[in-house]
């Protein structure tokens, strides 16, 4: 696939497609069982890669407002696993940037997991959330959180009300934001001087490593590596200083930018873009080599399952994620084939899921009767499950990098 179209970054008509997941519905928009006969919306998945300032980014996009609501499905605190990272996290930005009295804003708070971390009595804690259920969480916390997207007017605004902020952070946000120029350009009015934006995204990578086609979906517009941002940066003054790679989410790096000339540039990001360079990640054929390997991984998929219930075993899903949504409508996967996907997530037991309409139950039912095999649509917290379900004796089943049994 050699479609070319304008990237939304650098303005080049440089964009070529080289995958497609198919019509695919909104990956957290879980339905009510009166709502599974209504049609449903979709929208093409398909991603393409900016030969000019090598961002790799979704071609077709759904509007925000559709996706990021007062009816959001993630909440970040189910996980003990983000709790703890969140934690360190904010740790890590206290003791290395923050000063008493200084302004902290967090873009995309979702419920609070991390804002909640910061010291409220030494630093004035600001969260901004597009989802009103989530933010409303988070306000039930005693934190300060105002409900809108963040971009250059609403960083005006927060300046007249709050002055500038030493540290705006983001933790899986900056990725799921079509306007990126109006966030940048929010940013550089919000900065003080040696102020600094950290954000961590899912790897771009970790993505082609693991081949982890699952992370693509509506809300991440884009597929972040330090050569792509290098070049967007650059077009706003601005240079990222630091970088970090992270476990999370399957694999993401930390990103420190500053302002040029404020903050000198640390090793690490040498470091990263030499990786980048050996592993050809500028470079077209990466990406048609990964959209191969996608397609290997949905026939060893269905091959498996195929293979497991000829043999009589019963199958479910674990964990009713947004990636789950991407693996069981790529691949096919009905209500046929699973009886049921199991959560923790109170909001999202009794619907259905998007596209494939499997139900939703709780992991009471889940303990109550096991079945034989999980496909564990969470991968990125296998560790954490296998652990918490290893009395049950159910064998779970992944996709990445290629079908197989854990």
């Amino acid at each position: 696939m050699t479609n070319v179209c304008k990237c939304r970054l650098c303005g080049e008509e440089s964009l070529k497609e080289f995958i497609t997941l198919g019509m695919m519905p909104i990956a957290n928009a879980f339905l009510k069982k009166e709502n599974i006969e209504n049609d449903e919306y979709k929208f093409e998945l398909n991603v393409g890669f900016c030969e000019n300032c090598k961002m790799v980014q979704l071609i077709d996009t759904v509007d925000k407002t559709m996706m990021f609501n007062d009816n959001y499905a993630y909440f970040s605190s189910v996980s003990k696993t983000m709790e703890d990272h969140f934690k360190k996290y904010s740790d890590l930005l206290t003791e290395r940037f923050l000063e008493d009295g200084d302004l902290v804003i967090e873009i995309g708070c979702n419920d609070g997991i991390m804002l909640k971390n910061f010291d409220r009595g030494k630093f004035n804690v600001f969260g901004v959330e597009p989802s009103d259920n989530v933010a409303e969480a988070a306000r039930n916390r005693g934190l300060n959180v105002i409900t809108n997207f963040f971009d250059q007017k609403l960083a005006e605004k927060i300046v007249n009300e709050k002055g500038k902020a030493k540290v705006i952070y983001a933790a899986n946000v900056m990725c799921h934001i079509e306007a990126f120029h109006e966030v940048v350009k929010g940013v550089k009015v919000l900065l003080k001087d040696k102020g600094v934006l950290v954000f961590e995204d899912p790897y771009i990578i970790d993505i082609i490593e693991k081949n982890a086609y699952d992370q693509i979906y509506d809300e991440h517009v884009f597929y972040f590596s330090l050569t792509s941002l290098k070049n967007f940066f650059s077009q706003y003054g601005m240079t990222i200083f630091d970088c970090e790679r992270q476990t999370t989410h399957g694999g993401s790096m930390r990103y420190y930018v500053c302002n040029d000339g404020d903050y000198e540039i640390k090793n690490s990001v040498s470091v990263a873009m030499k990786n980048e360079s050996e592993k050809k990640i500028y470079k077209f054929p990466t990406y048609e080599n990964f959209a191969e390997n996608v397609k290997k991984s949905k026939k060893m998929l269905v091959e498996l399952l195929n293979k497991v219930k000829s043999e009589g075993r019963r199958i479910t899903g674990y964990a009713a994620s947004s990636k789950g949504t991407i693996v069981l409508n790529y691949c096919g996967i009905t209500a046929k084939d699973l009886e049921y996907i199991s959560d923790n997530t109170p909001t999202k037991i009794g619907l259905y899921s998007p596209g494939m309409h499997i139900p939703i139950v709780s992991e009471k039912e889940f303990h109550e009767n096991p079945p034989d095999y999980a496909i564990l649509l969470a991968w990125n917290y296998a560790k954490e499950i296998k652990e918490k379900e290893k009395e049950s004796g159910v064998k779970f089943i992944v996709h990445i990098p290629f079908a197989r049994v854990i």
